[in-house]
């Protein structure tokens, strides 16, 4: 057996050991290695130690570089409260082999399977309804410039409508894309939007891409005839821009506009959330408001509030701004009402708050196919009081 292998078998027997579910050969199997050296015992030990857990998920978290996707693929929600690692250079070498049977452990974990925390408590499936509505992607509706409606996840695989001389195609993997005609008018516009618990990737007349978030959308002319190509975000969106140094890609949402240089952004601006938020993963934008404009390069955020200056964030993680679009909730440090937004429009839920809102700034990684079940462990294991009545979250304050 390579090192490898047995570090990976060595992980699965302490995970089980964990989540009580060894069987008497795996406990046998567990034990000699226990024995084999007062290093593994440690090790074993080791696992049992809620504070350490913690301490060493955040770790690996924090050196992203070194982990890879698999970390987020582990569907783990971990509590962001760690101290600092202050343990001398002995126990580190110690440390860094631990981290190879934790790193390992990780990849066991599914919500799906498993809704576990270090104090070993789980979430009672009572507490949700087991007839609770899943998550749905690709579903959206599609508005012509007629003001028809086409409903994008029934329609049928082929031509799906028509406007002025465009013919609007269903492709197989679900998305929309347009055929123009001869003589096509430039001011007919359409629209996409998707609701609550729901996703949408669609490709413009342009050859430009857009990813829709859940409760967004994206208006767009059937044909980008003019001078300059414009569209109108509300929600989130991200976005790849089909390069065409003749006709600018602009973006509008609300009163700010967002000029594209051929390039990768994602824009959140939910009508909910205080700040219109513009991130960019390649090329460059200008983002400009009544107050003036700012130039945004790679990795950089913009931040507005309604009426206000643009204020430039800098080194802003890309990976935690775009894990949405990448299928994950992906919340680093992160405050609990902003956390709890984003639930509220993935699983259509109204949160509500008794007394103080939690001052928490919680770090938890989720499948976006995770269910309503597995997001309210999340909130138990990051020791949040809570009690649901129907679609209905009410948060409890702490005090």
């Amino acid at each position: 057996m390579s090192d490898s292998d047995d570090i990976y078998s060595i992980s699965q027997l302490l995970f089980r050991s964990m989540t009580n579910q060894l069987d008497a050969t795996e406990r046998k199997q567990l034990n000699e290695w226990r024995n084999a050296s007062s290093e593994n015992n440690s090790i074993y030990e080791e696992f049992q130690r809620a504070d350490l857990w913690q301490q060493e998920l955040r770790t690996l978290l924090d050196n992203r570089h070194k982990v890879d996707q698999a970390l987020l693929n582990a569907n783990i929600p971990i509590n962001v409260t760690v101290g600092p690692d202050t343990r001398d250079g002995r126990i580190a070498i110690f440390r860094r082999k631990w981290i190879r049977y934790a790193a390992a452990a990780i990849l066991l974990i599914s919500v799906g399977t498993y809704v576990y925390n270090i104090n070993r408590a789980v979430v009672k499936p009572a507490m949700v309804s087991n007839n609770e509505p899943e998550p749905v992607y690709d579903k959206a509706r599609l508005t012509l410039s007629d003001g028809s409606v086409v409903q994008l996840d029934s329609a049928g695989i082929g031509v799906i409508a028509k406007d002025g001389e465009s013919k609007i195609v269903k492709l197989g993997d679900g998305q929309v894309k347009y055929e123009p005609g001869l003589a096509v008018k430039s001011n007919l516009l359409n629209e996409i939007a998707t609701s609550t618990g729901s996703q949408y990737k669609l490709t413009l007349p342009d050859g430009s891409r857009v990813w829709l978030n859940a409760s967004s959308s994206v208006k767009y002319p059937v044909a980008f005839t003019g001078e300059e190509r414009v569209v109108s975000v509300t929600g989130e969106a991200f976005f790849e821009v089909a390069k065409d140094p003749k006709k600018p890609f602009r973006v509008k949402v609300g009163e700010m506009l967002i000029d594209v240089l051929g390039t990768s952004f994602n824009v959140n601006a939910y009508d909910n959330e205080p700040l219109v938020k513009t991130t960019l993963l390649e090329g460059s934008v200008k983002v400009s408001n009544k107050k003036g404009a700012v130039l945004l390069l790679v990795n950089q955020q913009s931040q507005m509030k309604l009426n206000e200056d643009l204020v430039i964030k800098r080194s802003v993680n890309t990976e935690e701004t775009i894990a949405w679009k990448n299928g994950y909730f992906y919340f680093d440090k992160v405050e609990l009402p902003i956390i709890l937004r984003e639930f509220a429009r993935w699983y259509n839920l109204d949160v509500v708050y008794e007394g103080a809102i939690p001052d928490e700034k919680l770090l938890i990684i989720l499948k976006r196919s995770s269910s309503l079940q597995s997001v309210l462990g999340a909130l138990q294991i990051n020791n949040i009081d809570f009690a649901m009545e129907g679609r209905k979250l009410i948060i409890r304050s702490a005090g």
